[in-house]
C-alpha cells in the first residue's frame, strides 16, 4: 500500500499492486512492450515517462470524541490548532497514524475488497480509525493490543 499525507493532515492510500491500478500498469507495460516505445542507446535503455491518472482513496476524518492526553499540555497549545494528522506509517492492510495532540491511530483496510466497498465502510462507520491506548505520547510511544474504537 502506498499512503500520502497531505499538508492539511487528510491521508490518502492506494495499492499500486492490486485491482485497478494494477492492470493499468500491466497494460501500459504490454504496449509499451509491443510498440516502438523502448529505444536503446549505446546498451542503455531510454527513459520513458507516462501518466496514469487516478484518484486514491481519502480515509476517513479523525473521531471527533479523542481524549485530551496530557490536560496540562492542551493548556498550553493553542486551542484553535485543529487535531490533524502529522505522521503516517503504512503497512499492506493498514495506517498508523500520529496527531498533532499525541493520539495514536490506527486504520485497517482489506486490499481484497472493492474500492467503493471500502468507501461504504467508511461512511457506515464499520470501518474507522482506532484510538491505540495505553501507548503514551509521541515520543514516548510502544506497540499494545489495547485498542478502542471512536
Amino acid at each position: 500500500m502506498i499512503a500520502v499525507l497531505t499538508e492539511a493532515g487528510h491521508v490518502f492510500v492506494e495499492w499500486p499492486f492490486h485491482g485497478e491500478f494494477n492492470e493499468r500498469i500491466e497494460q501500459h507495460h504490454n504496449s509499451f512492450n509491443e510498440g516502438p516505445g523502448v529505444r536503446l542507446s549505446e546498451g542503455v535503455l531510454d527513459c520513458a515517462t507516462w501518466e496514469i491518472n487516478r484518484d486514491f482513496l481519502e480515509l476517513p476524518a479523525l473521531p471527533d470524541s479523542l481524549l485530551v492526553l496530557d490536560p496540562s499540555a492542551a493548556a498550553n497549545t493553542d486551542r484553535e490548532e485543529e487535531l490533524r494528522i502529522i505522521k503516517i506509517a503504512a503497512g499492506e492492510n493498514f495506517v498508523v497514524a500520529l496527531t498533532n495532540q499525541g493520539h495514536v491511530l490506527k486504520l485497517d483496510i482489506d486490499s481484497s475488497e472493492s474500492l467503493d466497498e471500502i468507501r461504504k465502510n467508511f461512511r457506515n462507520g464499520s470501518k474507522k480509525w482506532i484510538y491505540v491506548s495505553h501507548c503514551g505520547t509521541y515520543p514516548h510511544i510502544c506497540i499494545s493490543d489495547n485498542v478502542h474504537a471512536y
